[in-house]
């Protein structure tokens, strides 16, 4: 909530005298300075002044730092027509050692359906998030997990590393094996898995990552990784002899991209008004087995009906330019948790490219915040607030056949399928979509799924 004061500044426009900061125990003041757009010595229209501070708390809260930002202003005191805006901030958490699970299916209702339930099949370790390591606004974070899959991970980001404020930095390390592998698509898009009380894949990852951000809200990367797999053997001699491009089972090759976003939405995790717009093109491989020139263009627009009421449109296209037969395990379009078309869920939908269309229309049947109290021991997250939409959704989504890999029922041909959903959003950016969806073979089912932003 933003509040603004009963006494009014008469002029009709008014000059920003001082910025002054509070709260802050680890943050250092100039990372909050770089993450506003407002600066000392900005004229601002009176009648948007509201509008202007309401879009900058949104900007701190965005940066997922913080539990809670205030943004006031006053008149100052030894000037005429100008103010003095004033921030307070709580500061979020910053060390998150939490237990951490994961599916080993590709979402909640195949776990559920094809396998129910079986808690054998949840992946079990502990992730460590510390944000604001430096008081940079950098993090650096830790997966360890045992199960079906065996994963190490570990991340440091810091987004400003000069004086400019505008150069970041990445470096990421993956080392996981598994024991189970999905080798095969059927006909029907249904994926075919293979269990062995062994390591089936091994995969290492590593990369780097360079950030340029000369403004709030566009941001360009180029990263440089390096990718090795080896699969047992048995699964080329005896299952799927295209599994991998190489014959002994093993692939190790480089890639290049280059990626560019431009964000002006209010609330990333929610959002109801602005747009991300985000490119990338990606070289895998390099005179090497892999070759690969992939793009990827994502579009999504949010507006603002009403006070109520929101309109969201995601456009997504991706695309590998050379036209050349595939392997198994690179033949990916939809069909994971993060791409998917509603009602489609079950389904693999294998090829080298796809169009997707996501259109949702959403009304806020509740916005509050819950006070927690003693029984969450961290005192900044006490006082989450929490939020429920409805959700009118309605997805379409064409896949190309890929070259020399069999054609499946969905592949070429326009997929529609859509339903209503309930979206349950806390502590600013944790949300919980259940979704009762219906696919084009008139198959309906209620489908969950969550997303965690640690």
């Amino acid at each position: 909530m933003i509040f603004l004061p009963a006494t009014s500044v008469y002029a009709q426009s008014v000059v920003i005298d001082s910025i002054v900061i509070t709260g802050l125990n680890r943050t250092n003041k100039e990372i909050v300075l770089r993450d506003i757009n407002i600066k000392p010595g900005d004229t601002l229209v009176e009648k948007k002044i509201e509008a202007v501070l309401v879009d900058n708390r949104l900007f701190l809260m965005n940066t997922g730092i913080y539990s809670q930002v205030k943004i006031t202003y006053e008149n100052a005191k030894t000037k005429p027509h100008a103010i003095n805006v004033l921030i307070h901030i709580d500061e979020s958490w910053h060390i998150y050692p939490v237990p951490y699970f994961e599916m080993v299916d590709r979402n909640f209702n195949v776990w559920a359906r094809n396998y129910h339930f079986d808690l054998a099949r949840i992946n079990a370790g502990i992730k460590l998030y510390i944000s604001n390591l430096t008081g940079n606004r950098d993090h650096l974070d830790g997966t360890f997990h045992l199960g079906f899959h065996d994963k190490a991970e570990a991340s440091y980001w810091l987004p400003y590393m000069n004086r400019k404020q505008n150069l970041g930095i990445q470096f990421t390390g993956l080392w996981a094996n598994s024991k189970e592998v999905a080798y095969a698509t059927t006909p029907e898009n249904e994926q075919l898995r293979w269990f062995l009380d062994t390591t089936i894949i091994f995969r290492k990852k590593f990369s780097a990552t360079l950030s340029y951000q000369p403004r709030l809200f566009t941001k360009q990367k180029l990263k440089i990784e390096w990718q090795y797999y080896r699969i047992n053997k048995s699964v080329l001699d005896k299952l799927q002899p295209d599994f991998f491009a190489s014959p002994d089972g093993k692939m190790s090759y480089p890639v290049i991209s280059y990626n560019i976003t431009k964000d002006t939405r209010n609330i990333q995790p929610h959002p109801t008004k602005g747009y991300v717009f985000n490119f990338l093109i990606e070289k895998q491989g390099i005179n090497n087995i892999r070759d690969a020139l992939i793009t990827l263009i994502d579009f999504r627009y949010f507006q603002r009906l009403s006070a109520k009421w929101t309109a969201t449109q995601q456009l997504r296209h991706q695309n590998n330019w050379i036209n050349k037969a595939t392997d198994y395990f690179h033949n990916r379009a939809l069909g994971d948790e993060l791409n998917y078309i509603r009602g489609y869920e079950y389904y693999i939908i294998d090829g080298q490219q796809y169009a997707l269309s996501k259109t949702s229309l959403q009304y806020m049947l509740f916005d509050n915040y819950w006070n927690l109290g003693k029984f969450m021991p961290i005192k900044s997250l006490r006082k989450p607030q929490v939020q429920l939409f409805l959700a009118f959704n309605f997805d379409m989504g064409y896949i190309p056949s890929a070259k020399n890999v069999p054609k499946t029922n969905f592949n070429d041909k326009l997929l529609k399928g859509g339903g209503i959903g309930l979206e349950i959003v806390a502590f600013y950016d944790k949300m919980l979509q259940i979704e009762y969806s219906m696919n084009e073979k008139y198959e309906k089912d209620i489908f969950l799924h969550l997303n965690l932003s640690f």
